[in-house]
């Protein structure tokens, strides 16, 4: 009976083992540690080898909430904070930058190659911009462009999006835009003005096609 007991322990001490060492093997492989020193995570949160997180602040300036999927890259530069509700879907090759402020609501779903941005990434004066590619020139080592191009010297207004919103894939959300709850914008769309709430918006710009039916 001693035997079998010291064989159980030994076999659960050996499990144990793995579960633990592949743990620290998908947290590595999916940039969990990446997104651990820079975000504020909730619970239950899905990452892959494309997820990224760069954050520029203090690590509450971006906050993923409970049981989100994030396949896509998140950029909080300079004062930017970026929050993410509940149940809420990116994926792959999707990218939220900000300077200013994006919220994400409960229950998204985002798409793949969408930018969601608050900001116009470089200024408008030529004089600015000038500068920028001398910075850029005088740089050997351009792993982080927010030192380069820092968004804090072009114009930025804070993005919101509702609830229950869905995003169709290379969808482009511009500065200032707040989309409302259970909208959908059609792929290939790029939203320069506010969408209301239950309505379906495409094209460039993207206008209202017909309002969201229960």
């Amino acid at each position: 009976m001693n035997m079998i007991k010291k064989l159980f322990v030994k076999f659960t001490y050996k499990i144990i083992t793995y579960l633990e060492n592949s743990s620290k093997n998908i947290k590595k492989y999916h940039n969990y540690l990446d997104f651990e020193k820079n975000s504020k995570l909730g619970s239950n949160i899905k990452l892959s080898n494309s997820s990224r997180c760069v954050n520029d602040g203090d690590k509450k300036s971006v906050n993923i909430k409970n049981n989100s999927v994030i396949f896509g890259q998140l950029y909080a530069a300079d004062t930017g904070k970026i929050t993410i509700g509940k149940n809420t879907f990116i994926a792959q090759n999707s990218m939220i930058v900000s300077s200013e402020s994006i919220e994400i609501g409960d229950d998204c779903m985002i798409s793949w190659d969408c930018m969601i941005q608050d900001n116009n990434s470089h200024p408008v004066s030529k004089k600015k911009r000038q500068e920028q590619m001398i910075r850029l020139e005088e740089k050997t080592d351009c792993v982080d462009s927010g030192q380069v191009f820092p968004l804090n010297e072009s114009k930025s207004k804070s993005v919101k999006i509702g609830n229950n919103v869905w995003i169709g894939a290379r969808v482009i959300v511009l500065k200032g835009v707040i989309i409302g709850n259970n909208s959908i914008i059609a792929a290939g769309s790029i939203v320069t003005k506010n969408v209301p709430s239950n309505t379906i918006y495409g094209g460039n710009p993207a206008k209202v096609i017909k309002k969201v039916k229960e």
